[in-house]
């Protein structure tokens, strides 16, 4: 019969911990050199871009150059209707169909994001009819992750 090693008393593991990787995201903000506004829910430059469902952590991830102020917005207060019946998709020059342009770093900051996002175009923004916004989906039924403005030119 083998002898049986004796086994010594085993030390107690150490855990290691892995820091939270966030993902790797285009200076989204670098092009914007207005004052930025917060809700706790949403971020926007008022303009060109509203981020919806940013958390401190998100929000703290972004190098912000510019003044971030407070505002008052809920998800309980969107007003926006959209075509879920119609996809839109770019061209290579980030060209929506009968919509206009969206900034490439708008673009590719939600592609990075949410790779299986969805664009479909805004009817009504808060009450009024528009025809240059794009609502930002996660996924093709997914929630509502931010609303882009489109250019002409």
């Amino acid at each position: 019969m083998a002898k049986r090693k004796k086994l010594a008393a085993a030390e107690p593991k150490t855990n290691r911990r892995l820091k939270l990787k966030i993902k790797d995201q285009p200076e989204l903000f670098e092009k914007i050199d207005t004052t930025l506004y917060y809700s706790g829910f949403a971020l926007t430059d008022n303009k060109n871009l509203v981020l919806f469902f940013i958390d401190q952590n998100l929000f703290t991830g972004f190098n912000f150059k510019q003044p971030v102020e407070d505002f008052d917005l809920t998800e309980n207060d969107l007003e926006i209707v959209f075509d879920k019946n119609v996809l839109m998709e770019p061209n290579e020059n980030f060209y929506f169909d009968n919509m206009g342009y969206v900034r490439s770093d708008i673009f590719n900051w939600f592609k990075s994001q949410y790779p299986k996002c969805v664009f479909h175009p805004v009817t009504k923004w808060f009450g009024k009819q528009v025809n240059t916004l794009l609502i930002i989906l996660e996924q093709r039924h997914g929630k509502p992750v931010g609303v882009a403005k489109t250019f002409n030119t």
